[in-house]
């Protein structure tokens, strides 16, 4: 029954059991009421009862939407239905069952979507924190945390949108510094990380308390032995800790805690050689991130230096971790097979290094090579153009056996033509298959992209974030994001990787200063210099060469439609982000090491 089609009122819900059937869960959150709430609805049907039956037909769209907690703006995500489905009706029945709702889960649902629709209900508002506040009481558990701080990071920022002098807002500060103070022995636990995040974001929490407490979990997690995930909950709370330090205005121990945290790195790649199936590949990994890190704190030129030295050492030893394969094309079922199995019963952060190391972009030798066999000469003959659904001439490339520049521009232009072929079949044979398996064993969040985007040499300061939701948008199905979000970053990490090897980013015209793009920064020889010829031939024929798919210059202008945006390319431009974040060549720092291998 769609949300727009249903009929309810107050008596309705007066005279049916929806209150028993929600008890009835045995954990206490909307994503578990829902398949209840399915059941009811077909069970009702079959009986002929419609009354009973819209009434929980609206709780079931109620309850499916995914809430974005950190969003205040637009934090419901539609899954059944738009929030906008909700009519006055359903408005007014909900606000007179809100108050008599005993499930505070449900509760909280309920105010909050009012509290959304209706700005001036400032009653749905706190009647919303009041619930959010029980129903993470409820859900209180340092282990499976995400539950329990996703509703008081809701609770928080409705609180705060009523002012922080209203007493729904003390309440919500009030009720995190218990918890943290609750759980403070705990150790193996992101909760309290994320607590203390809350209090730095609206600037609450005495900084001596907090400093003392992080650092001592941070401490505590770096000397255990069965922690899982030790390093990452270390470097966090050590990170943590300098934000207190910055916030009490102490640059001398922010500076040691920033320190501390880069150290982690290197600790980490120390202690997965004792433990991993593919060693150094993981601790080039870690070192990489590890000067990254230290690379952004004044001073650490030395210590800097001896990770390098570290770094290539590993590099050179990592060759043989991870194997790459191909199959016969004529056999696309053993080629998803593979894919899915380089990736399974990894952890996340292993699963996508395997995925972006299963092959390199498409060999520049090996497609010239082939377009200059006796098989690809006779089409190269004739000259060749683009023309648009609409009939328009947008690019044309001259016939092979004009004069030699002639020849060379329709060698690059079917290349590029080739080169599609090629990013297509990686996506739909390798790519596509290996995403389906991670979700299959993931509930990927943009919070667990961080280890990949955070001090990322190809990522510059600020961007992190946005690079993270690009990466996760791909496991929600959501290309349109991907392209959106990426495309641009990319743009903005070439230029950013041009001014680090020395290039020069802009334009000087008529006194004004512009960023050149991707149809200039692409073809400067720094960037060759920084990336090698492949994945810089990869690049533009993805994103600007005419031949190429162009999708930079295409999105720029307005020239994709919709369908366009969920194809084969689009899932070959994540994997390639993914490779530039993941693979340690593709920064600055390492654009000395072919002399210092020599």
């Amino acid at each position: 029954m769609f949300l727009t089609e249903i009929k309810v009122e107050k008596a309705d819900f007066d005279q049916c059991s929806w209150q028993e059937v929600i008890a009835s869960s045995e954990k206490k959150y909307c994503d578990l009421y829902l398949p209840l709430l399915g059941k009811k609805v077909g069970e009702l049907e079959l009986q002929g009862d419609t009354k009973s039956q819209a009434v929980f037909a609206l709780l079931y769209h109620l309850c499916s939407f995914t809430l974005a907690f950190d969003k205040s703006s637009e934090p419901f995500i539609p899954q059944s239905a738009l929030i906008d489905d909700f009519n006055e009706s359903h408005l007014n029945v909900l606000e007179e069952i809100a108050v008599i709702t005993n499930d505070a889960e449900l509760r909280a649902r309920i105010a909050d979507i009012l509290w959304y629709r209706r700005k001036r209900n400032y009653k749905m508002a706190q009647l919303a924190i009041s619930s959010y506040i029980k129903s993470a009481k409820i859900l209180e558990d340092p282990e499976n945390w995400k539950y329990c701080s996703d509703r008081i990071e809701r609770a928080v920022s409705l609180a705060a949108s009523l002012g922080k002098n209203n007493p729904a807002f003390r309440d919500v500060i009030s009720y995190i510094e218990s918890v943290l103070d609750k759980y403070k022995n705990q150790y193996a636990t992101f909760l309290l990380a994320k607590l203390m995040e809350l209090l730095l974001r609206y600037k609450e929490g005495l900084p001596s308390v907090y400093i003392s407490l992080a650092e001592k979990i941070a401490m505590a997690s770096e000397i255990s032995k069965d922690i899982l995930g030790k390093w990452h909950i270390a470097r966090t709370y050590w990170e943590i800790k300098a934000k207190w330090h910055a916030i009490d205005n102490d640059p001398q121990n922010e500076r040691l805690a920033r320190l501390n945290a880069a150290e982690t790195y290197v600790k980490e790649a120390e202690d997965v050689l004792h433990r991993s199936d593919s060693p150094y590949s993981i601790a080039s990994h870690s070192l990489l991130k590890a000067m990254e890190a230290y690379r952004r704190i004044e001073g650490t030129q030395k210590r800097t230096d001896e990770i390098h030295k570290k770094l290539l050492e590993y590099e050179k030893k990592s060759m043989t971790d991870f194997t790459t394969f191909s199959s016969p094309s004529i056999d696309i079922s053993s080629i998803i097979e593979n894919a899915r199995n380089l990736v399974k019963d990894k952890s996340l952060v292993d699963a996508l290094f395997a995925l972006a190391l299963v092959r390199t972009s498409p060999s520049k030798v090996s497609l010239r090579k082939g377009l200059e066999t006796n098989e690809f000469r006779f089409n190269l003959w004739i000259p060749a153009q683009i023309i648009t659904k609409e009939g328009k001439v947008v690019a044309k490339r001259p016939g092979m056996y004009g004069n030699s520049e002639d020849t060379e521009s329709a060698l690059q232009a079917e290349m590029f033509r080739r080169a599609i072929l090629e990013q297509s079949l990686h996506a739909q044979g390798v790519i596509q298959p290996a995403i389906d398996q991670i979700n299959l064993e993931y509930n990927v969040r943009i919070s667990d992209l961080w280890p990949i985007v955070s001090n990322n040499p190809f990522i510059p300061p600020g961007r992190e974030y946005i690079f993270a939701k690009g990466l996760h948008a791909v496991f929600m199905g959501d290309l349109m994001t991907v392209a959106h979000l990426l495309t641009p970053q990319i743009e903005n990490s070439i230029r950013h990787l041009l001014v680090m090897k020395g290039g020069i980013s802009s334009g000087l015209e008529q006194g004004i200063q512009g960023e050149r793009s991707l149809n200039v920064t692409l073809y400067k020889p720094e960037i060759l210099e920084l990336l090698g010829e492949d994945i810089v031939f990869d690049l533009q024929g993805l994103l600007v060469e005419k031949f190429g798919s162009n999708l930079r210059n295409k999105m720029a202008h307005g020239l994709i439609d919709q369908s366009e945006f969920y194809s084969w390319q689009i899932v070959y431009l994540w994997w390639l982000v993914l490779r530039l974040c993941v693979l340690p060549i593709y920064t600055s720092i390492y654009t000395q090491q072919e002399s210092e291998n020599k």
